[in-house]
């Protein structure tokens, strides 16, 4: 996959430059006197486990250029296992849109298979998060789509959806990508790819 300029698209390359410049903005706050009120975590951001007995359902949203877009997510149990994964090719419309299809195909996908447990939703888009957790007006364009997904959560125990940062989302993006490659339509896995 080429971007501007036709370069090439390295994801890793991506994410060991986002660590380099952690790491040195980490140095530069330390050379200045330490704050006493508050710890400064310096972990790497990763996906974390969820607690027993609730599965997680990391979702992406992928668009390029053209708009043409697809989504993926990512389901794991408390001991981090892999319980099955979707790529979808959606078509044109915006990223937010992507992440909500996301969102919604995922909850769609656990209710076909009758895992009505509790669930948290992770997405790396903040305002798709805001839009499930706060809802958006009637007029907006994606209300129906919000409104559905609403509804579908109601038939679970509970449901957490909150915000990540992308680092944290990683192998939900590499799954909605994936469909951009192939135009397959829905793809789901029952064991993670090779």
């Amino acid at each position: 996959m080429t971007v501007f300029n036709q370069l090439p698209f390295n994801p890793n390359q991506i994410v060991c430059e986002i660590k380099g410049r952690t790491g040195e903005l980490i140095k530069v706050n330390s050379i200045g006197p330490k704050p006493t009120h508050h710890n400064i975590d310096t972990n790497l951001i990763s996906w974390s486990r969820p607690p027993p007995g609730v599965l997680k359902l990391n979702c992406d949203g992928a668009v390029v250029a053209s708009s043409i877009a697809s989504c993926g997510g990512v389901i794991r149990n408390s001991n981090g296992k892999f319980i099955f994964a979707f790529s979808n090719m959606i078509g044109v419309c915006s990223v937010v849109q992507a992440e909500l299809c996301a969102i919604f195909h995922g909850l769609r996908l656990l209710k076909e298979r009758s895992l009505m447990v509790d669930i948290i939703i992770e997405s790396d888009s903040a305002l798709a998060v805001k839009f499930l957790n706060e809802g958006c007006s009637r007029e907006h364009p994606y209300y129906s789509l919000v409104n559905h997904i609403v509804r579908m959560a109601g038939d679970f125990p509970s449901i957490d959806c909150t915000h990540v940062l992308r680092e944290a989302n990683q192998v939900a993006d590499g799954f909605a990508k994936f469909e951009l490659s192939i135009s397959e339509g829905m793809l789901c896995f029952d064991s993670p790819p090779s």
